[in-house]
């Protein structure tokens, strides 16, 4: 890993989070992306995300917005959008158009179709 630019921590990063996460396939992500499952300090499991490259990504939003800062494939892009809604991501008629919402306990988060809120 250190061969392909990656530093001591992101390395450490690595092995904490691959002996906690098994990443899968998952229909709702591009070829080449996985999804698993994280225990966090509080007890919850979240999902992460792991691109083809080995990046891990704590949510689907900053994973769309890596693909669309790096200009990935506009139908990888589309793939990974469609999956939102998966995710537990609603449209809500107070959103701007295009944009999604998703509530978690206590917490409310936004994305729309160019930003990631």
């Amino acid at each position: 890993m250190r061969e392909n630019g990656y530093s001591v921590e992101e390395m450490d990063r690595f092995k904490e989070n691959g002996m906690s996460t098994k990443y899968l396939d998952d229909e709702s992500l591009p070829y080449g992306w996985k999804s698993g499952f994280a225990l966090i300090k509080s007890g919850m499991r979240v999902k992460r995300y792991l691109s083809p490259e080995g990046k891990h990504f704590n949510n689907r939003a900053l994973a769309m917005k890596y693909m669309l800062e790096n200009m990935f494939d506009s139908e990888d892009i589309i793939k990974m959008k469609l999956g939102f809604d998966t995710d537990g991501w609603i449209n809500h008629e107070n959103l701007p158009e295009g944009w999604k919402m998703k509530q978690k306990i206590g917490k409310k988060s936004w994305q729309g179709e160019n930003s990631i809120s």
